[in-house]
């Protein structure tokens, strides 16, 4: 789970390589999958949907230095 302004939500990533090929946020994490599935197809990409607190956590660190400087 993410927090942005104060609010959680749930992340996913499809990683091909070890690479993000793209992110989805949402409520929950069943709608963040169905996300990045429509995503895959519809750019046909290749990769595995992962959940990572890691990522998350990397990500939520750009977010907030971008939001509040």
């Amino acid at each position: 789970m993410v927090n942005l302004f104060n609010y959680k939500f749930s992340m996913a990533f499809l990683l091909n390589n070890k690479k993000v090929l793209a992110y989805a946020i949402h409520y929950t994490s069943k709608l963040v999958k169905k996300h990045l599935q429509k995503i895959q197809k519809f750019h046909d990409l290749r990769g595995k949907i992962v959940f990572s607190y890691k990522l998350e956590a990397a990500f939520e660190k750009i977010i907030g230095g971008c939001i509040f400087g």
